[in-house]
């Protein structure tokens, strides 16, 4: 499974976070169009920032990662921001084969008024991930 899908595996898995807002409104890449998802809703983004090899053909990529919480309620969307950073602090991703993560780190967190009434919670990760690329070939 890649970080992206053991992220909203994770969001599904956690009672407390997917109590706070339903898995089915957590969203990576673009969301869809507010008409068909009312606020609020979470979104994520990720991309591999850096990647490094060793000798033994361990990779180990650096993702940065965001999850944003949007709602009409600044104090909802920090709310529901709090849970998502306590959730993640303790996660354990299952990854694909010979994924591993081997850290998260959180890179803060801000609220903003994106536009009128509209506020977003969001928070930014830095997570490592090594995988043997021996293991893939074999």
């Amino acid at each position: 499974m890649s970080l992206r899908s053991a992220i909203h595996k994770h969001w599904e898995n956690d009672s407390t976070l997917n109590g706070a807002l339903s898995s089915s409104k957590f969203f990576t890449g673009n969301v869809p169009d507010p008409d068909d998802v009312p606020i609020p809703y979470a979104w994520m983004t990720d991309e591999v920032a850096s990647r490094s090899y060793d000798s033994s053909n361990v990779v180990v990529e650096e993702f940065q990662v965001q999850i944003g919480i949007v709602s009409h309620r600044a104090s909802e969307a920090v709310d529901i921001g709090e849970i998502v950073q306590h959730s993640m602090e303790s996660a354990t991703l299952s990854l694909t084969g010979t994924d591993k993560l081997l850290a998260t780190y959180e890179g803060g967190h801000r609220l903003e008024e994106v536009e009128a009434g509209v506020h977003q919670f969001s928070v930014d990760y830095r997570m490592l991930v090594a995988r043997d690329t021996n293991r893939i070939q074999s």
